[in-house]
């Protein structure tokens, strides 16, 4: 029994160890998610749902776009941020700037090709779909009520791109 708790005390060492060793290496960084959601019921059902979700990320849930604009000005510089880090999850339905001068000035700062933006939202609309896509989002994922299905949305999108931008 002693022989199994020294084991199992030397086995969290070394995987404590391993992960430190690749933070220093910056290797193994969570995933930065900016949710851009104005509804507060909207906002705790995504986070319940990417609790679910076996990767490691940071979430910052804004209410404002102007307020995610000024994140945005804290950040270093996109060509010096690993790639792999940063996403932006969006309402289009948002006061005060609409989803998609969002997306325009975000792309402004950070091309499609380094940090992906994806519309989350109630509309289905065609033309939406294709303005949102047209100023610079890379996907479009539709809200729903179902909490599993919310869970499975979100668990294939940021395994994709995890994949995509490693």
């Amino acid at each position: 029994m002693y022989y199994y708790h020294v084991l199992s005390l030397l086995s969290e060492l070394i995987i404590a160890q391993t992960i430190n060793d690749l933070e220093q290496e910056n290797k193994f960084r969570p995933l930065k998610i900016y949710l851009l959601e104005d509804s507060e019921a909207d906002a705790k059902l995504m986070e319940l749902a990417l609790e679910e979700i076996e990767i490691s990320y940071q979430l910052q849930v804004v209410n404002d776009p102007e307020v995610l604009l000024e994140s945005l000005d804290q950040l270093i510089p996109a060509e010096e941020v690993p790639v792999s880090l940063l996403l932006f999850l969006l309402d289009l339905e948002v006061p005060k700037l609409s989803g998609l001068e969002l997306i325009e000035k975000i792309r402004h700062r950070f091309d499609k090709d380094h940090f992906p933006i994806v519309v989350y939202s109630g509309s289905q609309n065609t033309k939406s779909i294709t303005t949102a896509y047209h100023h610079g989002a890379n996907a479009y994922l539709f809200k729903s009520i179902n909490y599993l299905e919310t869970v499975a949305q979100l668990d294939g999108m940021l395994r994709y791109y995890l994949k995509v931008y490693e």
